[in-house]
């Protein structure tokens, strides 16, 4: 099963094209099925990274790139 976003993108571009082959091309096309409704999405509480801070971590000299920790999840 994909992502709901996945989901709700690749629809929308279906629809946008099956809507597209009848008036432009006059070629006859179905509809999307009301099962393929659109899903859910939750909110993306994702945060930009101050410039400073990235900076701040690539700039270690004293850590070579390979032992730096991993990011924290508020990078990801």
């Amino acid at each position: 099963m994909r992502a709901p976003a996945t989901w709700n993108r690749d629809r929308a571009a279906v629809t946008s094209w099956l809507t597209w082959c009848h008036p432009k091309k006059h070629w006859a096309a179905p509809i999307v099925p009301a099962e393929a409704e659109r899903r859910k999405e939750s909110a993306d509480e994702t945060r930009a990274v101050a410039k400073a801070t990235i900076h701040r971590r690539l700039s270690r000299r004293d850590i070579p790139l390979r032992e730096r920790p991993e990011p924290p999840k508020s990078w990801r």
